[in-house]
């Protein structure tokens, strides 16, 4: 196996006058010579200073679990745990008795797909872009419904609406596809399900980093996304249940912290959250993502969406005037910075020019059908090579990658 030697650098990626590069520690170190340039975001983002000081601040001064002990450091820890839970409740314009932690997105959405008590009759109703952890869950559970996409590459409405049938229980759509970038218009979508009086529950692992979320406008009955999509810890992961919704849910998981009386005669649940978070949560992940909530506020949703749409336009002017890539999906007219593209000559193994890419430049990408298979079956597509950009990616390492297939172009081309 390949040794990894890393050191510090004292310098950020290349590109300066990004706001963004000092906040993230990794990006001062490199495992390679030429430098450091991540273009895996789509995958997990890297973390700011401020959520691994969080972390490290849990474990070095108040270590102990929440809302269980009567003493000092438990109640400090259960202040920033449930400091945490508002934080994420405003972040996205709900209430904090609406927001369930859990480990991670597919996690959120297997926990109201063994929660909802489907049976065998019931239709859930899915798009063909859907991630495995929006596939998988509702299997064997209802009959699955699969709608297309339109010319563009966004979920067709019209499919959609004629899938929906009195036995749909459910629609549940991504808001944003990991694949191809493309927004999708998920508003349209849920206002489509609760004319017919559907329960409709969106994937927002991909969106959620990128633009804000209201889900009182959206009008969504559960909203899953991860922390670590959006600059926090892995190992936590959201579901928001709106509280009329939360009665069509049931307890899956059982344990401590999750009642209000057990005896022998019977169980009371408590009310809220609790209800559907059994046992020690991941404490300090939480309260890091807290943190990461707090980065977001602190930088501004505009400076952030400002720099993700420089990076998507600049990006793209980039790669669509390369010959020796082809891009085979759609691209929507609102489109985040997400490119799947493949080398023009058949045959090419994905894999090995992503080994290349980083082994002799540096460059981390993804290769590969990124979990969702049904989408590359529908286009006919086997694979295609991912990059994807956040905040601290810049228009120099953009370079740096058009740069390394060119000198690819005897292989690829």
């Amino acid at each position: 196996m390949r040794q990894m030697h890393v050191e510090s650098t004292g310098q950020g990626s290349p590109g300066p006058g990004n706001p963004f590069l000092a906040d993230f520690p990794i990006l001062s170190s490199t495992v390679h010579e030429r430098g450091f340039i991540y273009f895996d975001n789509a995958a997990t983002t890297l973390k700011p200073r401020p959520v691994i000081e969080a972390v490290s601040s849990y474990y070095e001064k108040y270590t102990s679990n929440v809302s269980r002990g009567n003493h000092y450091i438990s109640e400090i820890a259960t202040l920033a745990f449930e400091s945490a839970r508002e934080k994420v409740a405003s972040f996205i314009k709900a209430q904090s008795n609406e927001i369930i932690f859990t480990y991670n997105c597919t996690d959120s959405i297997n926990l109201v797909a063994s929660a909802l008590s489907l049976t065998p009759e019931d239709e859930v109703v899915i798009s063909v872009m859907e991630h495995h952890s929006n596939h998988l869950p509702w299997h064997g559970r209802a009959r699955l419904k699969i709608v297309g996409v339109d010319s563009s590459g966004c979920i067709d409405l019209n499919q959609l609406q004629d899938a929906i049938t009195d036995k749909t229980k459910l629609v549940s759509l991504s808001c944003l596809s990991n694949v191809t970038g493309n927004i999708q218009p998920v508003k349209a979508a849920v206002a489509l399900a609760r004319e017919r009086g559907v329960l409709t529950l969106l994937d927002a692992a991909q969106a959620i980093g990128h633009f804000p979320f209201d889900v009182r406008e959206l009008g969504c009955d559960f909203l899953a996304f991860s922390a670590h999509k959006m600059l926090g810890p892995s190992g936590v992961g959201v579901l928001y249940a709106r509280q009329e919704a939360q009665a069509a849910l049931r307890p899956v998981r059982y344990g401590g912290g999750m009642t209000n009386k057990l005896t022998r005669d019977g169980v009371v649940f408590r009310d809220g959250p609790a209800r559907f978070e059994a046992g020690t949560p991941g404490i300090e992940g939480i309260i890091a993502f807290g943190a990461a909530v707090d980065y977001f506020r602190k930088q501004g949703f505009d400076a952030i969406r400002t720099q993700l749409e420089e990076l998507e336009s600049y990006c793209w002017s980039k790669l669509s005037q390369m010959d020796a890539i082809v891009h085979p999906f759609p691209m929507a007219p609102k489109h985040a910075p997400i490119f799947a593209f493949r080398p023009r000559k058949p045959g090419v193994d994905l894999n090995y020019v992503t080994r290349i890419l980083s082994d002799s430049h540096g460059l981390a990408l993804s290769a590969g059908y990124q979990c969702c298979q049904p989408l590359y079956e529908a286009f006919n597509v086997n694979g295609a090579i991912r990059v994807s950009l956040y905040i601290y990616n810049t228009r120099a390492e953009i370079d740096r990658l058009v740069g390394a297939l060119e000198e690819l172009r005897y292989f690829i081309a």
